[in-house]
C-alpha cells in the first residue's frame, strides 16, 4: 500500500456523548454504562470530542473520560 491509499478501517466507530454530573465532572458510572451498552455494537468508540462537551471540561476530566473508555472498552 502506498502512502496515499487508505486502509479499510472496517466496522462502525460510534461517537459517544460524555455524561456530566451536576458539578460538570464526567459521570463515571454513566459513561461506563454507556460504553458497556455500546461497545458490543461497534468496531471502536469515539470518547470526548464529537458532541461539543470537550471544550466545557478541563484536561483532567478529558483524561479521566479516556481512562474510563479504555478500562471499560477492554473489559
Amino acid at each position: 500500500m502506498d502512502r496515499f491509499q487508505r486502509a479499510d478501517a472496517g466496522g462502525l466507530c460510534i461517537p459517544l456523548v460524555t455524561p456530566l454530573d451536576a458539578q460538570g465532572r464526567v459521570s463515571e458510572p454513566d459513561l461506563a454504562a454507556l460504553i458497556r451498552f455500546t461497545a458490543p455494537h461497534a468496531q471502536s468508540l469515539f470518547v470526548c470530542g464529537t458532541t461539543g462537551e470537550w471544550n466545557r471540561i478541563g484536561i483532567e476530566e478529558q483524561v479521566r473520560a479516556l481512562a474510563i473508555g479504555v478500562r471499560e472498552g477492554l473489559s
